[in-house]
């Protein structure tokens, strides 16, 4: 198993969070659910191989988002998105990032209270370029890091690659209606919307003897460490494979 430290500058941070219940969020869940598809890779060491694998995991979703597809690479990172779109239909197309290009989002789902959150963010001086949720999600990272997902309504999964801290966040609703799966192998931390799209990575066969996490791992509840809101992977923390529930998954 890899050695994710916090410490060394060249090595990525993994965060994983689940933020508290809200009151009435499973009743809104119910009245619409809107699909796309997430995916990507997240390494140690740079690895342009990266890009080809998330374009395959990115196909096998396809069914997940109909009216488009996106994918960006970086020295250590790649993320893919298949979209359907229900909100800002012409726009908002993903993974999206800020001005500067240093904070990148692939996220599923819907942000309920994300016109607030947008009058919010415009109040603190940031500059939105889309009529969507996704952008939200950006720039409240940019405005409060991890802690953003206590202020999102909805229901969602999504991947914020920080180019500048080398950081990958990832967060799913309170209630799991939309999936997140996620594996260490080797040198490679993968996560997409559905388990098959891992098997289009070269160290996880179908079989489920590859990577971290056995096949049946996947369709197990779990997360990285008990604490009530986040965890992160480091040298002196290794991904826990006890299951817990309302973990990933």
């Amino acid at each position: 198993m890899a050695s994710w430290d916090l410490r060394r500058e060249e090595g990525p941070i993994f965060v994983v969070c689940r933020p508290a219940p809200v009151k009435g969020a499973a009743k809104r869940a119910k009245e619409f659910v809107a699909v796309c598809g997430i995916a990507g890779i997240v390494g140690l060491s740079p690895d342009p191989a990266r890009r080809r694998i998330v374009e395959s995991m990115v196909e096998v979703m396809r069914h997940r988002g109909p009216d488009g597809e996106g994918l960006i690479s970086t020295e250590h990172a790649a993320l893919g998105h298949v979209r359907l779109s229900i909100i800002d239909v012409e726009g908002s197309k993903q993974p999206l990032a800020n001005e500067d290009e240093s904070v990148w989002v692939t996220f599923n789902g819907e942000i309920y209270n994300y016109r607030e959150l947008r009058e919010h963010l415009l109040g603190r001086g940031h500059r939105l370029k889309t009529s969507g949720d996704t952008e939200t999600l950006v720039h409240l990272y940019e405005e409060y890091g991890p802690e953003m997902v206590h202020r999102l309504q909805g229901m969602f999964a999504f991947a914020i690659w920080d180019t500048k801290r080398r950081q990958l966040f990832l967060a799913r609703d309170r209630m799991g209606i939309k999936p997140l799966y996620y594996s260490q192998c080797g040198g490679d931390f993968v996560f997409a919307s559905e388990p098959k799209a891992f098997f289009q990575h070269p160290g996880i066969d179908a079989a489920g003897h590859g990577g971290d996490l056995a096949l049946s791992d996947f369709f197990v509840p779990f997360r990285l460490r008990p604490p009530s809101s986040k965890g992160i992977v480091s040298r002196s923390t290794r991904a826990s494979r006890n299951r817990h529930r309302g973990g990933f998954g």
